[in-house]
């Protein structure tokens, strides 16, 4: 059996991690449709108030309290009106793909190497379309094609292919 490669390991925790941060952000926009999404900002201040009642170690609650203030804030923006809520539910779908063809490119499937090129080439599509229509989009289009580019580039190559079963 062959060892998996470290390329392989980054970009399946990648896909893992982007995916959940797509299901999380999808099922803030359905929440946000049926109108639950204001009582979320509670949650916010969660882990600060487990470090002052139960002496949890800041360390670990400080950085998570500050990543669901920022997937709320994120979240509350694109979920504003209906038609952002609407966008944000759509992400439910990726999101799972994604987190799956992570945990597939972690065992060395060659169905998850095919779904993260059919990733990669949706990811250039949609920089360049980026690049083209918004003007913060130039920034975050490029590193999107660039990354995408690579990932192309790295699941493309004779040795990587060949460890996908």
């Amino acid at each position: 059996m062959s060892m998996r490669p470290l390329g392989a390991s980054l970009l399946g925790i990648l896909y893992i991690l982007v995916g959940v941060a797509c299901l999380v952000l999808g099922v803030l926009g359905i929440l946000s449709l049926v109108g639950v999404s204001a009582n979320l900002s509670s949650a916010v201040t969660l882990p600060f108030l487990l470090v002052e009642k139960y002496n949890v170690s800041s360390h670990l609650a400080v950085p998570f309290g500050v990543t669901l203030l920022l997937v709320h804030l994120v979240a509350h923006s694109a979920a504003s009106n209906v038609a952002g809520s609407a966008a944000l539910s759509f992400l439910l779908l990726p999101g799972t793909v994604m987190a799956f063809t992570g945990g597939g490119l972690l065992k060395l499937f060659n169905w998850a190497r095919k779904s993260a090129i059919a990733f990669s080439a949706a990811g250039i599509i949609a920089g360049v379309i980026l690049i083209l229509v918004f003007i913060i989009g130039t920034i975050i289009g490029f590193l999107l094609v660039l990354l995408s580019i690579l990932v192309l580039w790295y699941l493309s190559k004779p040795e990587v292919e060949g460890l996908f079963t």
